[in-house]
């Protein structure tokens, strides 16, 4: 049993043959008298015993959890089913690894084939700016080729003004 030092309030672990007796602290060296303390009795009820009908209830109500976790259960595949039906297709058992090999590749092919056009179509953009940019730059050249000239028409003129 555990006892605290009326003095310093050390713990004391003491046999419950000490209580009603004389005591000494080990730290301020105090002598005191500790509490006997009444035996205690432990209250442990018998199990009931349990009736027929709570085992019945027990056995009803978990046969119904398991047959509403079913019903969810096939609830939810079901509406995977419709919504992703792409997933739950069959393969057709007279379908040999030779099909599926020519499936897969035509597959590859095609795939091959958007990508070659898209890279194509790229080529044609690039191609197509490049011919405006060449055709802007053309232009850009000619104008400055005609203002060269008309400023030297025009300064040709001052000079006979003078």
């Amino acid at each position: 049993m555990i006892y605290s030092c009326p003095v310093c309030k050390t713990k004391l672990i003491l046999q419950p043959e000490h209580s009603g007796q004389e005591v000494q602290c080990p730290e301020c060296e105090n002598t005191f008298i500790p509490e006997k303390v009444p035996p205690v009795e432990v209250y442990c009820p018998e199990s009931a015993p349990v009736s027929f009908f709570r085992i019945f209830q027990i056995v009803i109500y978990s046969v119904l959890s398991v047959l509403i976790i079913g019903i969810v259960c096939l609830v939810l595949f079901l509406s995977a089913k419709s919504m992703f039906p792409e997933y739950f297709k069959m393969q057709e058992p007279g379908m040999k690894y030779s099909e599926l090999q020519k499936a897969r590749q035509t597959a590859l092919e095609e795939e091959d084939r958007k990508q070659r056009n898209a890279v194509n179509y790229e080529r044609r953009i690039q191609l197509q700016r490049f011919a405006e940019n060449e055709e802007e730059r053309s232009i850009r050249e000619k104008n400055q080729e005609a203002e060269k000239a008309f400023l030297r028409e025009f300064d040709r003129m001052q000079k006979e003004k003078k």
